[in-house]
């Protein structure tokens, strides 16, 4: 009889079959053999069978073991930071904690071009998901349909070198200090608000089928809300105006400023206002003409205030026109759309389409790159173990940047928070963005836009005036419209009379285990030091 010659990748997933442990026998046996015919029958599902529960039993092995690893090893790291992290992530520079203040009292002029006195007259709710609509499927849109006008020339990202200090220098004394870039020492870069942007009346004197104009940071601010978010204040300007048109028609617009600074604000935060300040100016090349940049007028300033009752009534102006500005703006008109996928003839509500006028950044360019950029930065506090997860607002804030740079991609900074020295950059695009909020914090990132859509819908029934949405750190998901009132109780002057910065508890942050750090590597279930132990030579004896 015909011996049976089986392939050598065969015989070798045959020989871990526990029926028949030979490799011999099966290279030399004969299907014909009564006793082994019943298993050549069964051979290739027993063969399938047996290696397929070896390797799943093996993963889930390996698996087990790095889960339990990876639990023991954040344990560690909890006592560390409980004995020393926390206090060192409340540290903060005396000259860091200067400068801070300072920028802060420079930007705190924009809160004196708005009125001092408002009265409450309304909540709104900042929930992505309503009440009673559960069940239905809501699609949104929020496209780009053409870029208008650009104001400035776009910027260039520098390739930092790993591990080189940003703003920190050595004086002669042999003391650290703090140098920031010459762009701040510069008196103000503030840019007048949507309301009062020149190029914004004019585009919506040409596009009137445009009722709604939004800042770039107001969309942000609209956005991150959630119920993880920790309770902290903000407050979004905002105004309602009747445009008139030459042939006698007219129509009312909402605009929605940037939102104003907060008057508290934890160590942790500050530190982070301060990287992304330096981290700009350290990795944008200024190259902008300011001969194109428009600034309103004198005469166009003293009309800030909206038509309220027949009357119209100046509030205090700053002049914008000393100030020099340092970004670069684009004008683009977007598409809010709604469309219902699932029981839309029960939906008694539906909600609107809107046209939107957006004053965005213009992204930065890179070398050899055709696609854009924009700059995030991540003061890192365990750079000695790895990487620390982002916060929800954090992720939401990049997210929304890169849904404002369609097609763009988003460098993320990821620097010491002691001395601001550059560790790694990541570089990632929207879809990795809605990847991890789904893979950290359970959250489609995508329902934010249902957010905007009802505000919107909200702001845009109001009268004509000027208004504020306010929301309280014990607000929850709900926001306060104040309306601008003389006897009004809410004082917004007197509210940003002086600034604190609060040591407050600094939460442990968990790191992302799967970013290798420069001094650390996970390989399997085994957390490996790649730092040598330094060992001291012996010194010779001299003969």
């Amino acid at each position: 009889m015909k011996k049976i010659n089986f392939h050598p990748s065969l015989v070798e997933e045959l020989s871990t079959v526990k029926l028949i442990n030979n490799p011999d026998y099966l290279r030399t046996c004969q299907p014909e053999d009564p006793v082994n015919l019943a298993f050549f029958i069964n051979l290739p599902d027993i063969v399938s069978k047996e290696t397929k529960e070896k390797r799943k039993n093996k993963q889930n092995t390996k698996a087990t073991k790095i889960k339990k690893s990876a639990k023991d090893f954040e344990c560690m790291l909890m006592n560390k930071w409980v004995s020393s992290g926390r206090e060192r992530a409340t540290y903060l520079l005396h000259d860091v904690k200067r400068e801070i203040t300072r920028l802060w009292d420079i930007k705190r002029s924009d809160v004196f071009t708005y009125p001092k006195n408002y009265q409450q007259c309304s909540i709104i709710s900042l929930a992505s998901l309503e009440p009673g609509f559960e069940g239905f499927e809501r699609v949104i849109h929020f496209e780009r349909d053409e870029i208008c006008e650009c104001v400035g020339n776009q910027n260039h990202i520098i390739d930092p070198s790993l591990i080189k200090r940003c703003d920190i220098e050595d004086n002669a004394a042999g003391k650290q200090e703090i140098i920031l870039p010459q762009v701040f020492l510069k008196e103000s870069t503030s840019y007048p608000p949507v309301s009062l942007d020149p190029t914004v009346e004019k585009l919506l004197h040409e596009n009137r089928g445009v009722y709604i104009v939004l800042s770039r940071s107001g969309i942000k601010t609209i956005l991150d809300n959630h119920p993880l978010k920790p309770s902290e204040e903000w407050i979004l300007p905002f105004c309602l105006k009747q445009i008139k048109f030459e042939d006698g028609t007219s129509k009312k617009v909402l605009y929605v400023d940037k939102a104003l600074l907060k008057t508290e604000m934890s160590v942790v935060c500050g530190k982070r206002w301060h990287a992304k300040k330096a981290v700009n100016s350290f990795l944008f090349q200024d190259k902008l003409n300011y001969s194109e940049l428009s600034f309103p007028d004198k005469e166009f300033l003293k009309q800030r205030s909206c038509e309220q009752e027949g009357q119209t009534k100046p509030a205090q102006i700053n002049n914008y026109i000393t100030n020099i500005v340092k970004r670069s703006y684009s004008y683009e008109i977007w598409s809010l759309n709604n469309i219902i996928e699932r029981n839309a003839v029960l939906m008694k509500n539906a909600k609107k389409n809107f046209k939107i006028l957006v004053r965005n950044k213009q992204p930065a360019k890179k070398e050899n790159s055709i696609r854009n950029f924009c700059l995030s930065s991540k003061p890192e506090h365990q750079l000695k173990y790895g990487k620390e997860i982002l916060s929800l607002s954090q992720y939401i804030r990049e997210w929304s940047s890169l849904l404002l740079n369609p097609g763009g991609l988003l460098m993320r900074v990821r620097a010491d928070a002691k001395n601001l020295a550059f560790d790694q950059i990541d570089t990632v695009d929207i879809s990795n963005t809605e990847q991890n909020i789904g893979f950290f914090y359970n959250v489609v990132v995508k329902n934010q836009l249902n957010i905007l859509q009802n505000v919107l819908i909200s702001l845009e029934q109001l009268p004509v005036g000027n208004y504020i949405l306010n929301r309280m750190p014990k607000g929850g998901l709900f926001a306060t419209v104040y309306k601008e009132s003389e006897n009004g109780a809410f004082d917004l002057h007197s509210k940003y009379s002086n600034f604190n910065l609060l040591e407050v508890n600094v939460p442990w942050t968990p790191l992302d285990l799967r970013l290798v750090s420069p001094s650390y590597e996970i390989i399997e279930d085994v957390l490996l030091d790649k730092r040598r132990p330094k060992f001291k030579k012996k010194k010779r004896k001299s003969k």
